[in-house]
């Protein structure tokens, strides 16, 4: 009879340990659920959504805050069903800005047939010219709908529901600039989270910004040219800090975008790389606090974890619950 106690007397502290294990796991599961899953963290939590168009080798941006709608560049005339059907299937109606960031095929191709079927109200691109077809298609469409280009002005900021874009390039231009560095440049900010957009801009306009004194420092960042060598210098991303590198290029495109040196300069700032030749259309989330995606990087515990790796987003998670 002491001998049956004395097993159980033994057995009670392993009983508790692995009870008290397993709800430990519970509460985790519970905590990630809560965090990850639940509806609080659906699309339809989020004040603003960036949507990154998977275009092939060109740049598409779309921004919805509040019900007003901005387009940041329009991917090559080879994307134009690709980039309107997209447009309407958001349920955009009309415009409040229009950004084509500077007049290269791979950005302005499909403009004109957007500017054809939705209205807007801002129309923003820089003072230079390309003598293209695409160039030539956006300028007659403007003047048939009698709509104004205005000029980036560093350090002019406009309003887009609760959120708002600060113009940041290009500098000057002149004769010898090239189209690439005459890209305007923007910060978009919803609440605490900020997104970098920044066209084709290479290290002469990056060395424009960084001169400029403006705030560039965000947590989603637009790549540069799709990922080319001469752009995202690291002077540049040190600046920007950016927990997130989103690049827009082709599959087995003839670049051979984006390039390797590019990916280890983003590796070494810590962002966390997306791209549209993997992925498709990539999808940005945000309720002004915390920045959440339609595909992997959520999965890995890099919640709004601006430039922490795996492992220490998780103890962060975790002991923050």
């Amino acid at each position: 009879m002491q001998e049956n106690s004395y097993k159980k007397s033994a057995r009670a502290p392993w009983i508790a340990v692995i009870c008290t294990i397993l709800l430990i796991a519970l509460c985790v599961l519970a905590i990630f659920y809560q965090r990850y899953f639940n509806s609080s963290k659906a699309p339809g939590a989020a004040a603003i959504t960036v949507h990154f168009i998977d275009v092939g080798q060109g740049d598409a941006t779309l921004i919805i805050c509040d019900g007003e709608a901005m387009l940041i560049d329009a991917g090559s005339t080879s994307a134009s069903d690709a980039v309107t059907s997209y447009i309407r299937r958001q349920g955009v109606n009309s415009f409040k800005y229009i950004i084509a960031t500077h007049p290269d095929e791979d950005h302005i191709g499909s403009m004109d047939e957007v500017l054809s079927k939705w209205n807007c109200e801002t129309f923003i691109t820089p003072s230079i010219e390309n003598d293209t077809y695409s160039y030539a298609q956006v300028q007659e469409v403007l003047a048939r709908k009698k709509l104004a280009i205005t000029a980036p002005v560093p350090g002019e900021t406009y309003p887009l529901g609760r959120a708002t874009f600060t113009v940041i390039g290009p500098g000057e231009i002149t004769p010898d600039t090239s189209t690439n560095n005459a890209s305007v440049a923007v910060l978009l900010k919803c609440g605490t989270c900020s997104w970098l957009f920044a066209g084709d801009a290479e290290a002469e306009e990056e060395a424009f910004m960084l001169s400029s004194g403006a705030d560039l420092n965000c947590d989603v960042y637009k790549v540069s040219h799709h990922g080319s060598s001469s752009s995202s210098g690291e002077e540049f991303l040190s600046a920007m800090s950016p927990a997130y590198a989103l690049i827009s290029c082709g599959r087995d495109n003839d670049y051979d975008h984006p390039h390797d040196v590019t990916l280890r300069r983003l590796k070494a700032c810590g962002a966390t790389v997306l791209r549209t030749d993997e992925e498709g259309t990539i999808i940005c989330y945000s309720d002004g606090s915390a920045i959440w995606w339609n595909t992997e990087p959520e999965l890995k515990f890099q919640f709004s974890e601006k430039k922490g790796n795996d492992a220490k987003a998780l103890l962060k998670f975790l002991l923050c619950q």
